[in-house]
């Protein structure tokens, strides 16, 4: 259930998706506006209306607080550069830009001028990175133009208002308006820069002018020395809110980045522990893109995917532990092989090894910033343990998949060896039928354990309900990999009806399924029993000792008359 946070002098509700009960909005913004403030944007409103200008749905309260803070409240200035964002939008096409634009070189070009949105920092912002260093204008414009890269540029604008936004203001619990910007000068020259000059500065007049108010944090790295000079010039005349989102940084620059930056939301490549498949710059991960993790073939997915995914592939190696010991057991008791049980139970183990050492690396990310004084530094050295221990098999994604494959491929050829080495073992038909049925409630319930703890997982650290969905997948092979198995269990022949009705004689005989075991009281005749299955048996009698027939073939089970209780164990 929602939390409604208390409202100051605000003009409208907070946006959808606030739950965040330590939120305090800052000033000019919704929940914390003075009475002049409120006076404002309600005759902005008003005024944009009786003009024809206001567009329903678009132009919220939050929207419009954006143009008067960017002209500090001065009505007549907001809506001045309001009216000509707006031109501009007709004019440059905006709403087809958002719906249709597909810019389809762009993997292309991020080889050129990597631009990107990656995931998010510690206030809940998108991450935004420039690599203005890496620009190679020959290469850059053989496969694109620059009308397209401000096409392009515009799309990402319309993106964060209608997508990323939304998402990060729902997983944070609180409105999220701006983005955290990086941009990297290293390797940039004179030259470079001058050659792409004019889509730099249109680039720059389309951010401030166009989407204004949308800078969170900017962090300029890798900054030439004389950079820094020119920035402690250039302060005193810029407003002390602009100049406190801004850092100028040299090389040295990752600690000032992970304050800001989780470790695992920032590219290793400046600092952070985060390797995307397919590279960080073409990921777009982050809320607004989640990327589902379905099984541990594709471990660095683990760190492209929001919370609680972290701690998924344990929960699910867990359960599959417990599902595979039970029915490994099963097989053993069943076969009286002991390598039965360990091709059943070791990649399930490995499973459960790998899954924890990548939860373990993410969960410690989110909570050490990279200090080793952290109450958690223990924590942290654990996992670099347990990663070093899984590496020294094989590394990385071919010991996931060799554990995925392995899983799923043992267990039907261990009923295929079963079936074609001992035959008779699975006869009658009925029975197997029976067994069938027998072992999957057995199992369902089992299957059920896990599902349980993912529900629990979901109610203690929250998610979108659209996640589900990812957990049916190795559930499902669970179930399905369980289901084979219940024929490994040689209990199948074992049913009253399948042994002679005189084997056993006295009073109240009865068979008990689940122990696979025949009892009697009072039983005063000799005990005979045709085998049939390579199983052993014994003769448990009071004040007597059973004879044990030979593995395999017919055998003959002979004890003392006697009073008293006998049982019939088939191990």
């Amino acid at each position: 259930m929602s939390t409604q946070i208390p409202q100051a002098a605000s003009a409208s509700p907070m946006p959808e998706g606030v739950t965040d009960p330590n939120y305090k909005p800052e000033p000019g913004r919704l929940g914390n506006l003075t009475v002049i403030q409120l006076n404002t944007l309600e005759k902005f409103r008003t005024e944009l209306k009786n003009d024809g200008i206001f567009v329903e749905g678009r132009m919220d309260d939050a929207f419009l607080l954006r143009y008067l803070r960017a002209r500090k409240f001065d009505l007549v200035k907001a809506k001045e550069m309001l009216v000509n964002a707006e031109k501009w939008r007709k004019e440059f096409g905006v709403d087809d830009i958002a719906e249709n634009f597909d810019f389809k070189e762009g993997s292309e070009v991020n080889k050129y001028y990597p631009q990107y949105y990656h995931k998010t920092d510690k206030d809940g912002r998108p991450v935004y990175v420039e690599q203005l260093g890496k620009l190679d204008i020959k290469a850059l414009y053989a496969i694109t133009t620059p009308e397209r890269l401000l096409k392009r540029l515009v799309h990402e604008y319309e993106k964060n208002e209608h997508d990323r936004f939304p998402a990060c203001t729902k997983q944070i619990g609180h409105p999220i308006e701006t983005s955290c910007t990086i941009l990297d000068l290293k390797g940039v020259s004179l030259t470079s820069f001058y050659s792409v000059k004019d889509y730099v500065m249109q680039a720059s007049s389309v951010g401030q002018d166009r989407y204004p108010e949308t800078m969170g944090r900017f962090y300029l790295i890798n900054a030439p020395w004389g950079f820094t000079t020119v920035w402690s010039f250039i302060k005193p005349w810029l407003d002390e809110v602009t100049v406190a989102k801004i850092s100028i940084l040299g090389s040295s620059y990752s600690s000032e980045l992970l304050k800001q930056i989780p470790a695992e939301n920032l590219p290793k490549e400046f600092g952070g522990l985060c390797t995307c498949s397919g590279g960080c710059s073409s990921s777009d991960a982050g809320p607004w893109n989640p990327t589902p993790v379905t099984h541990f073939a594709e471990p660095e997915k683990l760190f492209d995917s929001v919370w609680p995914f972290t701690i998924a592939p344990i929960v699910i190696a867990l359960s599959g532990i417990i599902v595979h010991t039970f029915l490994g057991y099963c097989a053993y008791r069943s076969t009286a092989k002991l390598y039965l049980f360990i091709i059943i139970l070791v990649p399930s183990l490995a499973s459960f090894g790998v899954g924890l050492s990548y939860g373990i690396k993410t969960i410690s990310a989110r909570i050490l910033p990279g200090s080793s004084s952290s109450p958690f530094h223990t924590f942290h050295t654990a996992y670099h343990a347990t990663e070093f221990c899984t590496n020294a098999l094989v590394s990385g994604t071919v010991f996931f998949g060799f554990v995925t494959i392995t899983n799923d491929s043992r267990l039907p050829g261990v009923l295929a060896y079963v079936i074609f080495t001992a035959p008779n073992g699975f006869r009658p038909l009925e029975h197997v039928v029976k067994r069938v049925i027998h072992g999957t409630i057995q199992i369902g319930l089992l299957s059920s354990l896990f599902s349980f703890l993912c529900l629990v997982t979901y109610a203690a650290l929250g998610s979108s309900s659209t996640y589900y969905a990812i957990f049916l997948l190795p559930l499902g092979r669970i179930y399905s990999n369980s289901l084979l198995e219940t024929l490994l269990s040689r209990e199948v022949p074992v049913f009253p009806d399948s042994l002679p009705p005189e084997a056993l004689t006295g009073d109240n005989v009865q068979f008990r399924r689940y122990s696979s075991v025949y009892s009697a009281e009072n039983a005063e005749h000799d005990l005979g029993l045709g085998f049939t299955t390579r199983r052993r048996a014994s003769l448990e009698l009071d004040g007597a000792e059973g004879l044990e027939p030979g593995d395999g073939g017919s055998g003959l089970v002979k004890a003392p008359n006697g009073k008293g209780k006998q049982r019939l164990s088939i191990h």
